[in-house]
Order: C-alpha cells, then structure tokens, then sequence
C-alpha cells in the first residue's frame, strides 16, 4: 500500500501568517461562518478556513474556539480579503485563553532556540 506524505505543520499564530506559510497548524475564535468554513479570528487577525475537505466535519458555530491544520491557499486579493487556509484538521476546542497560548507558544520556541544553540 503506498503511504500519504503529507508536510508537517507549523504552529503559526493568525498574525504571523504569509501566502507563503505552507502547512500551518492555527487556533481562532469563529468570527462568522461562511460557505463551506468559517471566518476565524485572534485579536484582530483574521483568516478563511475553508473546511470543505475536513473527514468527520466538526460542528462550527460562532463564539468557538477551534484549531486548523492545513494549506494556506494563495494570498489575500486587492481588496485586502484575509489570507485562506484548506484546512485538512480542524477541531473544536473548549474554553481557550489565546494571550495564554500565544505566551506558551513564544516560550517554547525559545526554549528550542536555546536548546538548539547548545548543539
């Protein structure tokens, strides 16, 4: 049987994202829902997550927090559209702190830079 590779995701905060982030894992509040996704946002960052293609869809609803991982998928048109993300994984999550998460998630990577300078 042959395997599926598929690219490992980065952990990426809604505001550090680029059309060219590539595989990214991410976590918003759904802002509204739109077509097949829903419109996620993280203290003023927001992004199109397109859940078309998501095996054993989670049931989105506005004031959930939820996290996506996936393919950001071109970039934001003239208009100043907020980037979209082909989600692969999207999950609901419970009661979530995003200033906490974002804090927990600068510590880790220095905790890895330092790690990876003593080497």
């Amino acid at each position: 049987m042959e395997s599926l590779q598929l690219p490992s995701a980065k952990i990426c905060l809604l505001k550090e994202l680029t059309a060219t982030s590539g595989s990214v894992r991410v976590t918003g509040l759904v802002k509204e829902l739109q077509g097949s996704g829903a419109l996620l946002e993280d203290r003023g960052a927001v992004l199109h997550v397109d859940a078309a293609s998501v095996l054993g869809r989670a049931v989105l609803q506005p004031g959930v927090h939820v996290q996506a991982v996936g393919e950001v998928d071109g970039h934001a048109d003239a208009r100043h559209a907020p980037l979209r993300l082909k989600a692969r994984i999207l999950r609901v999550l419970g009661p979530f702190d995003l200033a906490l998460y974002e804090e927990c998630l600068l510590q880790q990577r220095n905790c890895l830079a330092a790690c990876s300078d003593v080497t």
